[in-house]
């Protein structure tokens, strides 16, 4: 399958169970909130954050997993690519165990740093043991994830994660509407992606000889290839826990439960441009390992310039519109009693104007093994981001974690950008050529269709509100693809879809 087939297939099967999951956050949303009440789920919300930090515990060995597997597999070598599933299974292994008592631990201390109420943290602690038992099966099982997206599986994968989440969307409604607590949410989320896992390690048997998996021919040299490419996208990880999940703590610490979950709706619609990101963005790192490892350096520059001009000319557009639009979604999705998180809705999302720019060039260094650059320009994200934060929180609440995340990551797209051309040596006027210029256009229909519609004809309710918004896309990447599209352009993307 060539390559423009293979990313195409992977968009397709990411597009629809991307889509579906933010659907279900969509509308699972303020019915949980309804039952919860806002403290509850703010807690709940508190929780998951940190069973993210625990999950620091991968130490960037799922990104070394998958970077290898498919490296590996483009060098048709067997032998180092079961050592690596070995080494990494092992490793694995431990850190269940780790994770387990982190989160044991941490349940009895999880009142002491927040004024939450006893309810409260009763629910809290009863959460936090429950991650800890689960820890122990779920960490091991990681690695099927690791192996499948490295071999380029998304299909199976995206099948697979669509059937769980729906399937933990009907239990998660069950289970509120006849009574049970904020704890079955927890344990659902979770499970389902414990059986997620499960499911990926029987649909690779074909490819993967599991019993050829031995921990006791696991060498050094592997452990440490592993972990050399893997601790810079730990670190990596650990600055986009402080970009993205710090806020919550941050918020629980200096405001309140209440201002979580309304800082959560303002995240939520900002996650969904994150999520559209991805999976615009989705096999870029598995296809330029193995080009890297082909020594392909002129198709790795064809994968930026053409992913990048397509991966924005969808994204910038739904970024405007969101932003434009983001006063009734919020309105007719979860209520008044939420409108204090509009406009740092607005002011998060509003950063994906620079950030989207850089999601293909982004991807393309990591399968290439520039996680120590990247790192570097994350860390310093992050540390700004912190600063920022704290520094603004106290004056303008949950608006001051919006600026915080906001500008810094302004700052970051534009060293990022620096970077990308650096290592790739692609010069900047080549850059504008091959991947903005054209886009410009598209952008600037966009903005005014949105200001138009929206002044013209204000949504009278949520299903409005996103149809309005689809004619607008459907119109602005309509023009782009007949008018300003070349014909070979045009048939590049109908082979990226499939028509």
């Amino acid at each position: 399958m060539s390559k423009v087939k293979l990313i195409g297939k992977s968009i397709k099967f990411y597009s629809v169970s991307n889509l579906i999951s933010t659907c279900i956050k969509f509308l699972l949303f303020p019915f949980i909130i309804s039952i919860t009440g806002k403290e509850i789920f703010g807690i709940y919300m508190l929780v998951m954050t940190m069973i993210g930090y625990i999950n620091l515990a991968d130490l960037g060995v799922s990104s070394a997993l998958q970077k290898y597997v498919a490296e590996y597999k483009g060098k048709n070598d067997q032998n180092t690519l079961m050592e690596v599933i070995s080494a990494s299974f092992l490793f694995y292994l431990f850190v269940g165990i780790f994770a387990a008592l982190c989160l044991y631990v941490l349940s009895y201390y999880f009142a002491d740093f927040f004024n939450i109420s006893k309810e409260g943290a009763e629910i809290g602690r009863s959460m936090l043991k429950l991650s800890a038992l689960i820890a122990l099966f779920l960490w091991p099982s990681i690695i099927f994830r690791g192996i499948a997206e490295g071999l380029q599986k998304y299909d199976s994968v995206a099948i697979i994660t669509i059937t769980t989440q729906i399937l933990s969307a009907i239990l998660i409604f069950l289970s509120l509407s006849i009574g049970v607590g904020i704890e079955a949410v927890l344990i659902i989320n979770i499970m389902s992606v414990f059986l997620q896992n499960i499911c990926l390690m029987w649909v690779l048997k074909k490819d993967i000889n599991y019993f050829g998996i031995s921990f006791l021919n696991v060498k050094k040299e592997i452990f440490i290839r592993i972990f050399s490419y893997g601790i810079y996208s730990f670190l990596g990880s650990v600055s986009i826990l402080v970009i993205f999940e710090l806020q919550n703590i941050i918020i629980g610490k200096y405001i309140s439960m209440t201002a979580i979950a309304i800082y959560s709706a303002s995240f939520l619609l900002h996650n969904a441009i994150r999520q559209l990101s991805s999976i615009l963005s989705t096999s870029i790192v598995s296809v330029s390992s193995e080009l890297y490892g082909m020594d392909e350096k002129n198709k790795l520059r064809e994968l930026f310039f053409k992913g990048t001009k397509y991966m924005t000319s969808v994204l910038i557009p739904v970024v405007i519109i969101s932003i434009i639009f983001c006063r009734p979604i919020i309105e007719y999705w979860v209520g008044d009693d939420f409108k204090d998180s509009i406009l740092p809705a607005q002011i998060l999302i509003f950063y994906w104007l620079f950030n989207g720019s850089i999601y293909i060039g982004h991807s393309i260094l990591t399968g290439q093994g520039y996680v120590n650059v990247i790192f570097r320009a994350l860390s310093l994200n992050a540390f700004m981001n912190l600063i920022i934060t704290l520094a603004l929180i106290q004056w303008i609440g949950i608006l001051g974690v919006a600026i915080g995340t906001t500008i810094p990551m302004i700052i970051y797209s534009f060293i990022m950008i620096t970077i990308i051309l650096k290592k790739l040596e692609i010069s900047i006027s080549c850059y504008l050529k091959n991947c903005l210029m054209d886009n410009l256009i598209l952008y600037i229909i966009s903005f005014s269709l949105s200001i138009v519609l929206i002044n013209l004809m204000y949504p009278l309710s949520l299903i409005t509100t996103l149809f309005q918004m689809g004619i607008i896309f459907l119109l602005s990447i309509g023009f782009y693809f007949i008018i300003i599209l070349s014909r070979e352009e045009r048939f590049v993307i109908r082979k990226l879809i499939g028509v």
